[in-house]
């Protein structure tokens, strides 16, 4: 199931390249559920490699890692960097900043 995101992502992501979608840095959101997050974007990068070419193994032994995580949907987040398909984020009361795919990024969140 997990593997069938990513692809499904990978292949949105690429159907709607851009400025970043709409995305504010430094505005706060809340995540959508099941993207890889890590500290490494380059993990970030393979996960989006393995499910491109439906390698489920390799995908779940880098989710299975212990610095790789699936996101969880609600999380409120701030995002600080957009890099072509990425962002990088940061979880709000956090000091800690994470990678992920930009899909992560939901609902803004206005306070």
């Amino acid at each position: 199931m997990k593997l069938r995101i990513i692809v499904l992502t990978c292949a949105l992501f690429l159907a709607s390249c851009g400025n970043g979608n709409g995305i504010n840095m430094n505005k706060k959101y809340y995540t959508n559920a099941d993207y890889v997050i890590s500290q490494d974007k380059s993990k970030v990068e393979r996960a989006f490699e393995y499910a491109a070419v439906g390698d489920k193994a390799a995908f779940d032994r880098l989710v299975a890692s212990p610095d790789v995580v699936l996101s969880k949907k609600g999380v409120k987040i701030y995002v600080t960097q957009i890099k072509g398909s990425y962002v990088k984020f940061r979880i709000v009361g956090s000091t800690n900043e994470f990678w992920s795919s930009r899909k992560i990024v939901g609902k803004q969140i206005t306070e």
